[in-house]
């Protein structure tokens, strides 16, 4: 992937083939894999994105359940990792990869999932 700079404009660049509906400058998922691809990792590129979203960036954080047994031993799970938005929601995406939750706040997710919010990434 290579990042494309236009005036006033910073835009992805990435594996796009001709006539596949494609739009000019997405990149398509199903053409990455793995650790074919090597990572570009841009301050400027975040810190202008980090704008764009109102000036706060995204957390990470995971949800863990820990379920108790018959003989009151603990068994963590991890049930999934998220992101908290900058205007206070959640986005969850379970560890099996099956389906996603949109939540009103990091909070509700644990909730509503009966596990407990590790935040994963500092508030700044």
């Amino acid at each position: 992937m290579v990042i494309k700079e236009r005036p006033g404009r910073i835009s992805l660049g990435g594996n796009v083939r001709p006539g596949q509906g494609a739009r000019k400058g997405s990149i398509r998922m199903d053409d990455v894999h793995g650790s074919e691809q090597v990572p570009v990792y841009h301050a400027e590129v975040a810190e202008w994105a980090v704008k764009l979203g109102g000036g706060v960036a995204p957390r990470l954080f995971a949800l863990v359940r820990n379920d108790f047994g018959e003989d009151e031993r603990g068994e963590e799970e991890l049930v999934a990792y998220g992101i908290a938005l900058p205007d206070g929601s959640a986005v969850t995406v379970p560890l099996r990869g099956r389906g996603f939750g949109w939540w009103l706040t990091p909070g509700s997710a644990s909730r509503r999932t009966f596990s407990e919010l590790v935040w994963l990434s500092s508030s700044k």
